[in-house]
């Protein structure tokens, strides 16, 4: 059963990698297309976690919100800070923070573990003399 496992961590390693490729493709290209506009903080949304920040932005006069999610934290943002923001050309409801994290954070869930169960695939052979 290990050895089945062994075999196989190169191919979900692999997926993964290719998974990722994929999301720096998506992630180029709606970061190339996408329109810059500000937004601004209108709310910090309290739960056990901490606080989400709320981002609202305008587009030809009608308002979008979004919440930003990975920069949960224990402070709350300052209400009416500006943040850059871009938004999918003809579907402003697809928005995201104009920052490295957001642009990036796909890419790197997939290019973490990959890179992690390739390490383990070349080390755990050693290990367990498999």
């Amino acid at each position: 059963m290990f050895s089945l496992f062994l075999s196989l961590l190169p191919w979900i390693s692999l997926a993964l990698a290719v998974g990722a490729l994929l999301s720096a493709f998506r992630a180029l290209l709606f970061w190339k297309t996408a329109p810059t506009v500000i937004g601004h903080v209108v709310e910090n949304r309290e739960d056990s976690e901490g606080y989400t920040p709320i981002i609202a932005f305008s587009v030809q006069g009608k308002e979008y919100r979004f919440p930003v999610v990975i920069h949960r934290g224990s402070e709350p943002w300052p209400i009416g800070s500006e943040r850059r923001v871009r938004y999918q050309v003809g579907n402003p409801a697809q928005a995201a923070l104009d920052d490295s994290l957001h642009r990036w954070r796909s890419v790197i869930l997939f290019a973490l573990p990959a890179a992690a169960l390739f390490v383990v695939w070349l080390i755990l052979p050693r290990l367990f003399r498999v």
